[in-house]
């Protein structure tokens, strides 16, 4: 979407619809992989707290774990592009000024998610000890 570029409000309907359609690829892309990954994540996840083994109550149970693990990694993983399709979708719409400060902050924004994902990792594990 071009800056100089003036859409209807059907125009933008069709642009958040192509920007949501790329992330939903995105992260279809992803789900596979983070599939595959999933034993080593709940790896991850499991060691702040030694000897625990995951218990299954229903037959389904551990495939959804593992659907649900993928997900959420999967989400993970893309969530740099989604970021990315959500700021393309809004930069015509801001000022110079407003985008100068949107180029600033956005390093902060992966740098904050990751900071908070690690922070909640070891009080997880700094809980369990």
């Amino acid at each position: 979407m071009s800056s100089e570029a003036k859409y209807t409000f059907m125009g933008h309907l069709r642009e958040l619809r192509s920007c949501l359609f790329r992330s939903v690829i995105a992260i279809l892309i992803a789900l596979p992989i983070s599939f595959l990954l999933a034993n080593k994540v709940l790896d991850i996840l499991m060691q702040p707290v030694p000897g625990l083994e995951l218990v299954y109550t229903e037959l389904t149970e551990m495939l959804g774990t593992y659907i649900k693990v993928s997900l959420y990694s999967a989400l993970v993983f893309t969530l740099p592009f989604i970021v990315y399709q959500a700021v393309m979708f809004v930069r015509p719409a801001l000022t110079r000024k407003e985008k100068n400060y949107l180029y600033i902050m956005l390093p902060s924004v992966f740098l904050l998610f990751t900071v908070g994902a690690v922070f909640a990792y070891f009080v997880l594990y700094f809980r369990q000890r």
